[in-house]
């Protein structure tokens, strides 16, 4: 339970950490590059190693190649998405993709389905819907349904394919070795699609961009570290560890945007977090 919630903390500080560096003139693309630099530095530092050629002959190499360029994608069809569709299409896209690793979960691995853990389920996927729902007239055009259809396959896609690997092919011990890979891969791909852009360092000397995006590398890698050690500890099932995992970073969120940020909760979005907190419940004590 304590490696849930330190993910739990981990991926909240993620939205938080970007949300106050818009505050300071942060370029979104170059926080990112320095977030994967320094959660790829974090990675190895803690593991004591380096790349070489022993991690490309480990059996997890091709999943955390995989895993670390679809972060990179993900993260740009995110950015159009909200874009063009709106934030609250896309935030639900994204936090609706959990059905997808719970599925998995349930089937490939034959985890216990109870009345309980269905109606705890249901409950969660209306209390993130409640919990981010706003008022707002989306974009019209192909990208209303087309973008958002992308980030909830994709998402779902990544950590079904997270929770295989740490099944099958991730011992306990090099958990910080593969996130550290996966995050260099990202690295790699984003420093190449900055060279293509022509960007060079122009902005990655910016003091803000320099803190917030090492920041951001921290919290990064702790929330893939501590969701695989989660998946990997055996004391809850993979598909709670992702239902309470999404809709405790939701309901945070929303508490903390309310809270620091002065952000609007709406009777609907309190009533999200009461059932995700109620959801929560279910599906850990029941």
């Amino acid at each position: 339970m304590l490696y849930l919630v330190a993910c739990i903390l981990s991926s909240t500080l993620i939205v938080v950490t970007f949300k106050t560096s818009k505050h300071y003139s942060c370029k979104l693309f170059n926080l990112i590059v320095i977030n994967y630099l320094a959660a790829t530095v974090l990675g190895f530092v803690t593991m004591q190693a380096t790349f070489s050629s022993e991690i490309i002959q480990k059996g997890w190499i091709w999943f955390a190649m995989f895993i670390g360029i679809l972060f990179i994608a993900m993260f740009f069809i995110i950015g159009k998405s909200t874009q063009l569709a709106g934030i609250t299409i896309t935030s639900v896209a994204a936090k609706m993709s959990m059905i997808t690793p719970i599925l998995f979960s349930l089937l490939y691995f034959n985890e216990q389905i109870t009345i309980t853990k269905v109606a705890g389920f249901l409950l969660a996927i209306i209390s993130v819907i409640f919990s981010i729902f706003k008022k707002g007239k989306p974009k019209q055009g192909y990208q209303l349904l087309l973008l958002p259809a992308i980030i909830f396959i994709g998402t779902g896609f990544i950590d079904s394919i997270v929770k295989y690997v740490q099944e099958t092919s991730i011992p306990e011990n090099e958990t910080g070795l593969f996130s550290a890979t996966v995050f260099l891969i990202a690295l790699l791909a984003s420093l190449i699609i900055s060279l293509l852009n022509k960007q060079g360092l122009k902005g990655y000397t910016h003091g803000p961009t320099l803190l917030f995006g090492i920041f951001l590398g921290v919290v990064n890698f702790g929330s893939l570290f501590f969701l695989i050690k989660a998946l990997g500890h055996g004391t809850i099932d993979s598909s709670v560890v992702f239902a309470i995992n999404n809709i405790s970073i939701v309901s945070l969120s929303a508490i903390i945007g309310y809270i620091i940020f002065r952000e609007k909760i709406t009777r609907l979005n309190l009533v999200g977090i009461i059932l995700a907190i109620v959801s929560i419940g279910m599906l850990t004590f029941l």
